[in-house]
């Protein structure tokens, strides 16, 4: 007795399962997802409330005039002459 290989045809097969994978496309439209985690969160909270702070802090000193004093501007003068930031916008500005 001579036994011959099993035929099978894929070919249905191939193509229900290509139609269902249109059908799903289509139902559900791709979309970009962005998952921020709660130590993410938290963080991002805790940097905000600290700069609030800070900004307090600076508009407490600025209606008490500290920024007014001669040793402050001076001070702040050299750090802006220092600043790499205000070099580069100088160098910026004469092209």
């Amino acid at each position: 007795m001579k036994i011959e290989g099993i035929k099978t045809s894929l070919v249905g097969v191939y193509s229900v399962t290509k139609v269902n994978k249109k059908a799903n496309k289509a139902q559900t439209p791709q979309s970009d997802k962005l998952d921020i985690s709660r130590e993410a969160k938290e963080m991002a909270k805790s940097k905000n409330a600290s700069q609030k702070k800070r900004l307090d802090e600076i508009r407490k000193r600025i209606a008490e005039g500290y920024y007014d004093r001669e040793d402050v501007i001076r001070e702040i003068a050299e750090r802006m002459i220092q600043s790499t930031d205000l070099k580069d916008y100088i160098d910026k500005r004469r092209g």
